[in-house]
């Protein structure tokens, strides 16, 4: 793959879209690169790709650390990334 490509690629997950479901009962706000992106509890907002992606590994260490462990980390995560991440 040459480097137009890969601009073309990352031009085309610049313009798609995730949904994130904030599965707590409370709001949860994070930072990317200064901007604050909030999704109300237990509701679902839409990202940018790049945007959902850095909300969804957020949201996800906080989950997990309110819920604790209940195998490992790392299933545990996996489980949580499939609660929050929303597809049609």
């Amino acid at each position: 793959m040459d480097i137009y490509e890969k601009e073309n690629q990352s031009r085309a997950l610049e313009k798609e879209t995730l949904r994130i479901y904030n599965p707590d009962t409370e709001d949860f706000t994070v930072k990317f690169n200064g901007v604050s992106y909030t999704i109300p509890a237990l509701e679902i907002a839409e990202f940018p790709y790049f945007v959902a992606n850095h909300i969804k590994k957020h949201l996800a260490d906080l989950l997990l650390a309110k819920r604790g462990t209940k195998t490992n980390p790392e299933d545990d995560l996996k489980e949580i990334y499939k609660e929050i991440e929303v597809s049609l």
